[in-house]
């Protein structure tokens, strides 16, 4: 339905109306014995099943909520826009009145874009729900990792922090599903908060925090990214650096593995071994370290980390991925670590420091 709508309107070869109304064009079309009547018959029919309209509505919401939202469709057009530009510039050289039409046309579907989603909703209530209205639902993880997901009805939903708007008194599924790192603890904000699997009915805004945990320590790992310092303090500028920790009972030998960013990679030379329990600092700039910290088993890897946050890989000879972070200098990361002095550092090196920096 939603988007047989798009196509009606967006293709502009009906009225490109916002407040068009196609689920009262579908029952007029059965009054007036419609060459669609067939189909229309059908699908007003489905709606006298509870559960069908249940779908319909939160299906509808979900597509609002993510790829029909009003920013995502605006990316589109933008995007569509800059892919032809050189192709509608060629046009409008042979036929000059082109120009005047394409930009008509393009006003028109912005403001259809800006305003379809309020009238649509409005539809929908009056037709499908009492014209019962909906609520705002804020949504929220206490952890900002992407691999953490939560099944909202037929979206997935990765953002620590996400919104979106539901229609009044039908109920909604959320589900918080537990990943290699971490498990699902509790839900804050409503009852039934230890089932990861709840459903929600209500017409008020609705604040959820889905609370997780890092699974047991990984005491398994022999070489961990212990310690990284992304953005030094101006006046302690000791360059980026990485320490990388032993944590086995065992001298391990590093020749041939490779440590890297987003950008740059760095290859450990030959006879690169690690004592049990050692420590190495890889180093962007050897001068600047050593007038700041005084540390012997030093190398230098000539590149600095972003600012901004990025991934950090370490794999072995086999190109096997011994250790990974992807850290940022955004929340929950530690404020202090982006330019006033501290580093970013394990609490404990058993510990997951996808979690424990």
């Amino acid at each position: 339905m939603i988007l047989h709508d798009l196509d009606v309107t967006c293709n502009l070869s009906w009225s490109n109306e916002a407040r068009d109304d196609l689920i009262k064009e579908i029952k007029d079309s059965i009054a007036v014995n419609s060459s669609e009547i067939d189909y229309s018959r059908i699908f007003i029919k489905c709606f006298e099943n509870d559960q069908f309209k249940v779908e319909f509505l939160n299906r509808s919401a979900d597509l609002m909520n993510s790829v029909l939202r009003k920013e995502n469709l605006e990316h589109v057009l933008d995007s569509l826009l800059t892919e032809n530009s050189v192709a509608f510039e060629r046009a409008r050289q042979n036929y000059p009145d082109l120009g005047y039409y394409y930009e008509e046309q393009l006003d028109r579907i912005a403001a259809f874009f800006d305003k379809r989603e309020e009238y649509f909703r409005q539809q929908l209530n009056f037709h499908l729900n009492d014209e019962s209205g909906d609520y705002e639902l804020f949504l929220e993880k206490n952890i900002a990792d992407p691999t953490i997901e939560i099944r909202l009805n037929s979206l997935t939903i990765r953002e620590k922090i996400w919104q979106g708007k539901y229609f009044n008194n039908i109920p909604i599924q959320l589900e918080a599903l537990d990943n290699e790192y971490y498990k699902f603890v509790k839900w804050v904000g409503v009852d039934d908060s230890l089932n990861p699997k709840i459903e929600i009915k209500t017409d008020k805004f609705t604040d959820i925090m889905a609370i997780y945990e890092a699974n047991s320590p990984v005491g398994d790992k022999k070489i961990i990214i212990n310690e990284i310092m992304y953005n030094p303090h101006d006046y302690s500028d000791s360059g980026d650096w990485v320490e990388l920790y032993n944590n086995s009972d065992n001298q391990i030998d590093i020749s041939g593995w490779k440590f890297s960013d987003d950008k740059n990679t760095f290859v450990f030379p030959d006879d690169t071994k690690l004592d049990a329990k050692e420590y190495i600092i890889l180093v962007s700039d050897l001068d600047d370290f050593q007038e700041v910290y005084s540390f012997d088993n030093i190398l230098e890897i000539d590149f600095a980390f972003d600012n901004d946050g990025e991934e950090l890989l370490l794999v072995d000879v086999e190109e096997e991925i011994i250790d990974i972070v992807k850290y940022s200098s955004e929340s929950p990361w530690p404020d202090e670590a982006d330019g006033e002095g501290p580093s970013l550092e394990l609490k404990n090196p058993s510990f997951n420091n996808a979690v424990y920096f």
